[in-house]
């Protein structure tokens, strides 16, 4: 399955709907978190950019994935500009 934009909502919702095993990010990793460092970027439904919460929200979103997929998620690769 592939997703081109979307909000980081989306991205929650198909990622508890679906067995995913793979993910990968491609896309901005240079929108500021509020207080925190950069984080993935993505876009609005009116295509602006917004962000997500900081990184370890992140995990928790790819952390639930796992769990109501049974474990089946093993691998995350995100690719972005300005990522360390």
């Amino acid at each position: 399955m592939i997703h081109r934009g979307g909000t980081a909502q989306k991205l929650r919702q198909t990622l508890l709907k679906h067995n995913v095993r793979r993910f990968l990010f491609i896309g901005h990793a240079d929108a500021s978190a509020p207080g925190g460092p950069r984080t993935l970027g993505f876009a609005s439904e009116d295509g602006r950019t917004m962000t997500i919460a900081p990184n370890d929200e992140l995990a928790r979103m790819f952390g639930a994935s796992a769990k109501a997929n049974g474990g089946q998620l093993e691998l995350v690769f995100l690719n972005g500009c300005r990522s360390e």
